[in-house]
């Protein structure tokens, strides 16, 4: 039987220094130079607009991209305003995070994603991504350049389901076709939480450990010659 590695992205494999406020704070400073912004009370709006945030609610008609942007804008467009913009340039900085956000160029992969995902792929482990993300994080993890080890990049907004639904985790199994899989995620309540809700064992990934990821993939090929399911570090 095949078998297969789901992997969470964000703060697993790769970051993006500063998030969502991050970019948005970005956006600000390029838009009206100097403007002085409560970056707090930005960031603190922001939680009540993530659609991760609400796992329980199914959202498989916002798939499209454009459909999952417009539900995301007022959101943040609220949230800039939290932070001392007026509702226009509110605006305008909420409609430009679409473009901003996903860059390749302001993420950065951890040290040790490579090698993890090598270790793998030579072991003959098929992977692929299960994230709670935006539409564009296929073209988003092709240009980081590690495209090439997933066969498939399931992005909770195209799939309109976000861990720890088990759902989010299921239909990988489905479309993979495989009975046996892990995943590895850095979030106890959403991808450790996901996995067991789904029935499948998983890997905390601790990021303060010297190589984390290296160490989560160690345990999947240790798991497996042993025979043994341990569900998490």
């Amino acid at each position: 039987m095949t078998k297969a590695v789901l992997w969470d992205f964000d703060e697993t494999l790769a970051e993006r220094p500063g998030r969502w406020w991050g970019c948005m704070l970005e956006i600000i400073e390029r838009r009206l130079p100097g403007r002085v912004v409560d970056a707090s009370a930005l960031r603190a709006a922001l939680q009540a607009c993530y659609p991760w945030h609400f796992p329980d609610v199914v959202h498989e008609h916002l798939n499209d991209p454009d459909a999952w942007w417009a539900a995301l804008r007022p959101g943040l467009e609220a949230a800039a305003v939290a932070g001392g913009l007026d509702h226009g340039d509110a605006a305008e900085v909420a409609a430009e995070v679409r473009w901003c956000y996903a860059q390749p160029e302001t993420f950065r992969l951890y040290d040790d994603t490579t090698e993890a995902l090598r270790m793998l792929r030579d072991a003959g482990w098929r992977q692929a991504i299960v994230s709670n993300h935006c539409p564009e994080l296929e073209d988003l993890v092709d240009g980081l350049g590690i495209g090439a080890f997933f066969e498939r990049v399931f992005s909770s907004a195209c799939t309109g389901y976000e861990k720890p639904h088990p759902r989010a985790i299921w239909l990988a199994l489905d479309e993979l076709g495989v009975g046996t899989a892990w995943m590895l995620g850095n979030s106890a309540t959403s991808d450790i939480a996901g996995a067991d809700a789904a029935g499948i064992p998983s890997v905390l990934v601790v990021r303060d450990r010297p190589a984390p990821l290296v160490d989560a993939a160690r345990r999947v090929l240790a798991a497996d010659v042993d025979g043994t399911e341990q569900p998490t570090l």
